[in-house]
């Protein structure tokens, strides 16, 4: 197939989603063009080449074209896209299946016009984009509400020219109109790079081999909160227990974070390791007794299910989340949940006094992961999915 993947997400100065699995997979077999927004601001705040490395062969499988080269917001980018798509999609000649991923402005563009070929559209919806727009701190406050309204009806003109919608859960605060083109497709994982590592030297490395160590891996954007881990750390210190947090990451909030750690008065128990390549990550997260997940709970986070979680899993490692509804929805009991920092307090002084049930939660999740969760056999559905629309 032919396959035209428009995103609002630059795959190549992005940490790791689901868009990666879908683009590495369908690019075997397959002839992908990727049209998206160019990420100039992320390289001033991280190791954009430590997110590629690992994909370097995916990349050179990939026809990757920008709406725009100006140095210009994401936003801007996406509203030149009308002007700038049209010519770009004319000189990339036909195509079999368009894969919309996550956009507003240029992949209803793309949709319209490539219905008019015949051309059927799946739209993917990872995020409630609407609220995304309505919180978003790139975005004037005074503004925010239009925009969230905006991008509301966006949303719904994608959604009515679609064919079918692909859906990380059912969580999603989406219009129950379309409900007959949802089509459930969650986040998973790398079973084969994601499972449980020697991770005796870095431990070494990293001093921690006698700590019980917790983790969070990913971006430190405006939706996580660390806060009530850190004077959980704080309360577990003063009760005698050798506790350390490893944060695996860079991308936003580093210095805020970094703050807050000498605010606790725990700046020595934290270790900021800055962006690491990805597949290294399956070793850090090894190396992690208890994986988190400590988003703040809004509108944006109630329905994300974000890859972390996943991860952890697949590694043995047994996760806290914040009580988010999609993550509840999905592993219900399977993982432990916290949002306040008094019941971080008592979950990690139970795992850490406690540490065989920990192991035996670990051991749980890897088997779930594997059996419902593994890339190769939820891409292997999207492949199937693109398949019989195009023949359809």
């Amino acid at each position: 197939m032919r396959i035209l993947i428009t995103s609002i997400v630059d795959l190549t100065r992005s940490a790791h989603n689901r868009l990666h699995e879908f683009v590495r997979y369908l690019s075997r077999d397959h002839h992908v063009t990727i049209i998206s927004i160019k990420d100039w601001w992320k390289a001033a705040q991280v190791d954009v080449d430590q997110y590629n490395r690992g994909f370097e062969d995916v990349w050179s499988r990939v026809d990757l074209h920008y709406f725009t080269q100006l140095r210009i917001s994401p936003i801007l980018q996406e509203l030149l896209s009308l002007f700038t798509l049209g010519k770009l999609l004319r000189k990339l000649g036909e195509f079999d299946v368009h894969f919309n991923y996550n956009t507003l402005v240029s992949g209803l563009y793309a949709s319209i016009g490539l219905k008019r070929k015949g051309v059927k559209t799946v739209y993917d919806l990872a995020d409630d984009l609407p609220a995304m727009i309505r919180t978003s701190p790139q975005i004037n406050p005074l503004l925010r509400p239009f925009g969230g309204a905006f991008a509301r009806l966006m949303l719904h003109c994608n959604l009515q020219v679609a064919e079918k919608a692909t859906l990380t859960t059912e969580a999603l605060n989406l219009p129950s109109r379309h409900r007959e083109k949802y089509v459930l497709l969650p986040n998973g994982v790398d079973t084969e790079l994601f499972c449980k590592k020697d991770s005796r030297q870095l431990r070494k490395e990293f001093g921690v081999e006698d700590a019980f160590v917790l983790g969070y891996v990913g971006v430190l954007r405006e939706w996580v909160d660390l806060e009530p881990v850190f004077g959980a750390i704080s309360d577990l210190r003063n009760r005698g227990l050798n506790v350390k947090l490893m944060i695996v990451g860079e991308e936003g909030g580093m210095q805020h974070n970094k703050d807050l750690a000498l605010h606790y008065g725990i700046f020595e128990n934290v270790i900021f390791t800055g962006t690491v390549p990805y597949d290294l990550v399956p070793k850090y997260i090894s190396l992690m007794n208890v994986g988190l997940v400590p988003f703040k709970i809004n509108s944006v986070t109630e329905g994300a299910i974000p890859l972390k979680i996943f991860e952890y899993l697949a590694c043995e490692v047994p996760a806290i989340s914040t009580p988010l509804p999609g993550i509840k929805l999905e592993f219900a009991d399977g993982i432990f949940y916290a949002a306040e920092r008094d019941e971080y307090t008592n979950i990690i002084h139970s795992l850490e006094t406690n540490r065989q049930s920990g192991k035996e939660k670990g051991e749980q999740g890897r088997s779930k992961i594997v059996e419902s969760y593994s890339w190769s056999a939820i891409t292997k559905r999207l492949e199937g999915l693109l398949r019989r629309i195009t023949h359809e």
